[in-house]
């Protein structure tokens, strides 16, 4: 139980406000017993609320990945905020062509079809680049083969043509799958507090910006002084909300990470957003939110997609046909084994799989964290880390051909495959309710994705044998079902998240959230 929300159970008038001047509102409605709170919240120029906890529908280039407006179409329901990134759409078009046109960046693309509100980040939380190439007074943005610098005034100058709802202030984002020093996490957190006070002065003198929220970044790294103290002075500038980047979640560090992301919330107001950006699995939602987390992005679909996995968050048992490798009754994980992280697959089919490296015996840790790098963001040049960390070697391979050797191991693939290493890794081991596509196992296997599923995919017959093959085969169309089915699977947990916390009854409210526990703790993947 959270130890502080037992007094806060019932709904808190003192926290409807308004929380900027820029007209965005956000109200707390309901805070349960296990820390969980529901709320929503509100664009001046538009009468829809977006409630919580929720998450954007993330982006690249202004465009779902792999789905166009037709096939977004297909959903139910999709978040009505759209997630942009700085990164994806620098350039892409011009500053001076969205003036010339008199549209802002959701108009240009299109996206006030199937979103009403638009929130703008610095960069792809499902690929954040080096940060070695930050400096003090600019930002670097990674968009398509080449890197720009971005000063705070810069960074205005193309906010105010885009013209978002929200966005974040420029800051300095180190992830956690970074090594770096004390010092440089502190640098981190004065680079990101110097951005913010500009990007805050800049919209108190531009009209185009005054309807426009200003989220403050929290960064440090992996320290924890740094990012209380990110969350600290932060809390003192006039922000609308608070949005927690570089927190990536990796194999046996959701507790840290959770206690982490529990200490940093102390320290800011009630009455504003929080966000959490990254990749961030149905498990970790659920505890994210425990600790009070408000909105995340859907990026993890997308990393899901690029990997070859399909979310089943199924409680059905069904049997798997018989295989090369023997018949396999699915529902044979047990809680201990999804807890521990380790596979119920049979050794051959193990070795088959595409991340392998990321196994709980073989963690990233062996990667080296160039390689990392240079496998998470192939359009930027990988840079030998100057300062030492505790979680990854930061020696650069010495050989280019050892280089390439060990980019293809960690990315679980060989060179002469048709299977393309994936845009985006997951740096973790694969869970109970992420279905490995890329085994051989499912060659034959023509159950459907998810049982019971009703996306797009799963409803026009799709099976994990046809996805399997299309995947093998490099085809678009086997990217394109995988999203349409992962977006669903994690827009509908999170819809019955958000459900949860809306009830106002103890005892049903902790009973729903059990339920939502045990939906993911035993979900059937094999």
């Amino acid at each position: 139980m959270h130890p502080r929300s037992y007094r806060l159970f019932h709904t808190s008038p003192h926290l409807r406000k308004q929380i900027s001047k820029s007209g965005m509102q956000f109200s707390v409605d309901n805070i349960g017993p296990e820390g969980g709170r529901s709320g929503r919240w509100v664009c001046s120029n538009d009468t829809s609320a977006f409630q919580t906890p929720g998450c954007f529908l993330y982006t690249r280039s202004g465009a779902v990945p792999c789905l166009g407006m037709d096939l977004l179409a297909d959903f139910p329901s999709l978040p009505q905020v759209s997630q942009l990134s700085v990164s994806t759409v620098y350039g892409r078009p011009a500053c001076a062509v969205l003036n010339r046109l008199n549209k802002t960046c959701q108009q240009f693309y299109g996206l006030e079809k199937i979103s009403s509100m638009t929130y703008m980040c610095v960069q792809d939380p499902a690929d954040y680049p080096d940060p070695t190439f930050n400096e003090t007074k600019n930002v670097s943005v990674w968009t398509g083969a080449q890197r720009v610098k971005l000063t705070a005034e810069q960074f205005m100058t193309f906010q105010k043509y885009t013209k978002p709802d929200v966005f974040e202030a420029l800051c300095d984002i180190l992830p956690t799958s970074v090594n770096v020093a004390w010092k440089r996490a502190g640098k981190s957190v004065d680079r990101t507090l110097t951005f913010l006070d500009t990007c805050l002065e800049v919209q108190a003198t531009t009209p185009e910006l005054s309807t426009s929220a200003i989220l403050g970044v929290i960064t440090g790294g992996t320290y924890v002084d740094q990012r209380l103290r990110s969350a600290k002075e932060t809390a003192k500038r006039n922000v609308a909300g608070f949005a927690i980047e570089g927190l990536q979640i990796l194999d046996d560090n959701l507790a840290n990470t959770a206690s982490m992301v529990e200490s940093i919330l102390g320290e800011l107001p009630q009455d504003k957003p929080r966000i959490f950006h990254g990749p961030v699995s149905p498990e970790d939602i659920l505890r994210l939110v425990e600790c009070g987390i408000d909105v995340f992005d859907s990026s993890y679909p997308f990393v899901l997609s690029e990997s070859s996995l399909a979310l089943n968050l199924s409680l059905t048992s069904q049997t798997v046909p018989e295989t090369a490798t023997g018949a396999v009754t699915v529902g044979e994980s047990s809680a201990a084994e999804f807890v521990s992280g380790e596979s119920t697959r049979p050794a051959e089919s193990a070795a088959s799989s595409t991340r392998d490296h990321v196994c709980a015996d073989a963690a990233v840790t062996s990667i080296p964290a160039a390689t990392v790098a240079c496998a998470t963001s192939p359009s930027q040049t990988p840079s030998t880390a100057a300062e030492s960390g505790s979680h990854h070697n930061t020696q650069a391979p010495t050989d280019t051909d050892d280089h390439d050797t060990d980019i293809a191991g960690a990315m679980g693939k060989s060179k002469d495959t048709k299977r393309k290493p994936p845009l985006v890794p997951l740096l973790r081991s694969i869970r109970t309710f992420e279905v490995d596509l890329n085994d051989e196992r499912y060659a034959e296997d023509f159950r459907s994705l998810s049982p019971d599923c009703q996306c797009p995919a799963c409803k026009s017959g799709c099976t994990r044998a046809y996805v399997y093959h299309l995947q093998k085969e490099g085809e678009l169309l086997g990217s394109i079902h995988l999203m349409q089915h992962n977006l669903y699977q994690y827009f509908n947990f999170l819809e019955s998240v958000r459900k949860a916390t809306c009830i106002s009854d103890r005892e049903a409210r902790a009973h729903a959230w059990d339920q939502l526990k045990a939906r993911v703790r035993h979900a059937v993947a094999a």
